[in-house]
């Protein structure tokens, strides 16, 4: 949570938070958020842990391992944004 992630985005060496969410997640429970976790890239093979490192990374300002609404949100508009191939 302390990486300047935003001044790597900013020099275009990883992909910037999206700042405009289209819509709320449609993960109707934590499996299928699980799921979707692993399909951006990461080991879900402890869920709370890897939920946990998606935050560190994308939602810094809470940490809890707690699947919520803005962290799915989030989630989502990455994988839109990645199927539409608007990130690299």
């Amino acid at each position: 949570e302390l990486f300047p992630w935003d001044r790597l985005a900013a020099v275009r060496l990883c992909l910037p938070r999206p700042d405009k969410l289209e819509r709320i997640a449609p993960y109707h429970n934590d499996a299928a958020f699980l799921l979707a976790l692993e399909r951006f890239g990461y080991d879900i093979t402890e869920g709370r842990k890897a939920v946990e490192a998606f935050q560190r990374r994308w939602r810094p300002e809470r940490i809890d391992g707690v699947i919520c609404a803005q962290t799915g949100a989030i989630l989502y508009q990455l994988l839109l944004d990645r199927d539409r191939g608007l990130t690299r």
